[in-house]
């Protein structure tokens, strides 16, 4: 699968994710006290996450054969059916870790449009977990700023949905749908 993910549509994901965020309580009273190590730190939970998952075989896939037009024929059990089909998942972790990278990218009023084309990372011949810490290099790596560290590690998650046939849109867009539905901080501290 090739994930066709404009910067356009990764603008507007962060917006609503932002605002979700904001919302949910994930944010202070004054946004800008946010701390950027934590939310860093969430990112690479997510990756982990996916890692786990992908050790326990956990896809959606093979799950009830479960596709998703499926998941939108019903939308009055859309919560019951996430949770049964899609939570914990390989692709919803994946999705979750790119949905917090650009939290974070729009906490930091990044902005995508000056790419006129976001060419994927290609996914070296090396494990789902390597690739995974591939993206925590990425995200982490010094000799670039913020903004260029986020924008590498997004190309890095796309090229390995891409290499795993993960229909990212659909992923990005169930898990934003479910996220609306959860309590403050989805339960928890932070």
């Amino acid at each position: 699968m090739k994930n066709q993910i404009t910067p356009a549509q990764l603008q507007t994901w962060a917006k609503e994710i932002h605002a979700n965020a904001i919302a949910k309580g994930f944010y202070p009273e004054n946004p800008k006290d946010r701390n950027d190590k934590e939310m860093l730190m969430l990112i690479i939970c997510e990756l982990a996450e996916a890692v786990e998952a992908h050790r326990d075989n956990r896809w959606m896939d093979g799950r009830q054969g479960i596709i998703p037009e499926e998941l939108a024929k019903y939308p009055q059990e859309f919560e019951a059916n996430f949770k049964a089909w899609v939570k914990d998942t390989v692709e919803d972790e994946m999705a979750d870790a790119l949905i917090r990278i650009l939290d974070y990218a729009q906490h930091k009023e990044y902005e995508y449009p000056p790419f006129a084309e976001l060419v994927t990372t290609k996914v070296k011949n090396e494990s789902f977990a390597a690739n995974c810490l591939n993206v925590v290099n990425e995200l982490t790596d010094p000799r670039n700023d913020a903004f260029t560290r986020c924008v590498f590690a997004i190309k890095r998650i796309i090229g390995i949905c891409d290499e795993y046939n993960i229909d990212l849109t659909f992923h990005v867009e169930a898990k934003m749908k479910y996220n609306a539905t959860r309590p403050i901080r989805h339960g928890k501290a932070y």
